[in-house]
């Protein structure tokens, strides 16, 4: 029997719209592919995937090697006078409170974040940049030293990097804890080249053996919590800063620099040629910076602007 004409009409009806739906799914199964929106916590397969051969593809600039990122936040930089001259008193009955006026007040200060070297620069690293290696511990993997502050900056800002700040030098030293060295709060053998029962020079300290009596190789000494080498001994390390007395009474408390103008460099860090104290992440030394001694060197930092740009 034939259908009557409005039931016909109905069932091709129903089977148009069958084919329309069947022509319209694969097009909302696309669309359920795209991104969602940033406050989503669904994570297609798909979107992942993508992303993922993104970030594999994406070149890691040759300015970042062998460098370390520390995330921009606040940080307590300096001390209390009177817990430096404590730890002084440690080794030697000569401390005098002076010394370590510097170093305070403790206080908060912030930083972008940046980008720092894992080591202090080799004779080597210097030597292909500038064709000069004025070091006295010859060694391609020993820092270079006696360099003044100018061919250090110099050599930074060739290679595309540049010093330091103070602040964030000591921020990378305290290695993401607030200790007096970047190891801890206690001095101990085999943490770092100093002044020890080797040393030649008058001021050492019998009991501790760091195996050297001059400059070590970079990266001989355990890392601290950043993964960052000799942040403590070795040679001393020029920053950018200024010194400016008084200076941590008023510096500002995001990204300071350091004084406009003055006669001396900042120093950090300590050297093979300097007692316990001297090594202590808070500990601050300015020097003429013409300076050119077998204890000053330099490693060089970067704004991580500079990579995202």
């Amino acid at each position: 029997m034939v259908p009557p004409k409005d039931q016909t009409s109905i069932s091709l009806s129903f089977v148009s719209l069958y084919l329309v739906l069947g022509l319209l799914l694969p097009c909302s199964k696309v669309s359920a592919q795209s991104p969602l929106p940033k406050n989503s916590t669904s994570k297609p397969e798909a979107v992942s995937s993508i992303n993922e051969n993104k970030t594999e593809q994406k070149e890691v600039s040759p300015l970042i090697k062998d460098m370390v990122l520390i995330p921009g936040g606040n940080y307590k930089v300096g001390l209390a006078p009177e817990k430096g001259l404590r730890e002084c008193q440690k080794y030697f009955d000569r401390c005098k409170m002076f010394t370590f006026l510097e170093e305070g007040p403790e206080h908060t200060a912030f930083v972008d974040s940046y980008y720092i070297d894992k080591y202090e620069v080799t004779q080597k690293q210097f030597e292909e940049v500038t064709g000069k290696n004025p070091s006295e511990f010859l060694g391609e993997n020993y820092p270079v030293e006696r360099v003044h502050w100018k061919q250090a900056s110099n050599f930074c800002e060739q290679i595309g990097k540049r010093l330091p700040t103070e602040t964030e030098w000591e921020i990378a030293a305290k290695g993401g804890q607030n200790h007096l060295y970047p190891w801890g709060d206690v001095m101990l053998s085999g943490k770092a080249n100093l002044c020890d029962k080797n040393c030649v020079v008058v001021t050492h300290t019998g009991q501790f053996e760091d195996n050297t009596k001059y400059t070590a190789p970079v990266g001989s000494y355990p890392p601290n919590g950043y993964g960052l080498y000799d942040m403590a001994g070795n040679v001393w390390e020029w920053v950018n800063d200024w010194y400016g007395e008084g200076y941590y009474q008023e510096a500002p408390s995001k990204n300071p620099h350091g004084p406009h103008f003055g006669f001396s460099k900042i120093v950090r860090g300590g050297s093979w040629i300097n007692a316990p104290d001297f090594l202590r992440s808070t500990f601050r030394n300015w020097s003429d910076p013409a300076s050119q001694t077998n204890y000053f060197g330099f490693r060089c930092a970067l704004s991580a602007s500079k990579i995202s740009q």
